[in-house]
């Protein structure tokens, strides 16, 4: 699958993410859930998806729409580190600084203060924001 197709197939995919996987259901009827381990394999998959999209247009300088993915796989997995950073490298590579204070404010309801620490510290060793 070629890389337009690929990022044109993960946009689409992301776009079902409503929430985290099964949220809400429980009890008779959906032990098969937990038996199976789905929770873990949906919210690995849309990480992995959100992330592999993400990457591919931070590196076509696609910044926006990096941002776009991250979000849309924090949908389903809000407490995912590398969905957190993989938006905040994209809202600092297009140079918005006070779209990064927001992100990471949120970022900071979802994550451990160090890890929202790490985030900050890996963006000020990047000194090339596309501003």
């Amino acid at each position: 699958m070629s890389g337009d197709s690929a990022q044109a197939l993960r946009t689409e995919a992301l776009e079902l993410v409503r929430g985290r996987p099964f949220e809400g259901l429980s009890g008779d009827g959906y032990d098969w859930v937990d038996e199976e381990g789905l929770i873990g394999i949906m919210t690995k998959a849309i990480v992995t998806c959100a992330t592999r999209l993400g990457t591919d247009l931070i590196e076509a300088a696609e910044f926006v729409a990096a941002e776009d993915a991250a979000r849309a796989g924090l949908r389903g997995a809000p407490a995912e580190y590398v969905l957190w950073d993989l938006g905040a490298r994209a809202i600092w590579a297009r140079g918005d600084r006070t779209a990064l204070g927001t992100w990471l404010a949120e970022a900071d309801r979802h994550l451990d203060p160090a890890d929202v620490e790490r985030i900050r510290g890996a963006l000020s060793h990047d000194d090339s924001p596309k501003s």
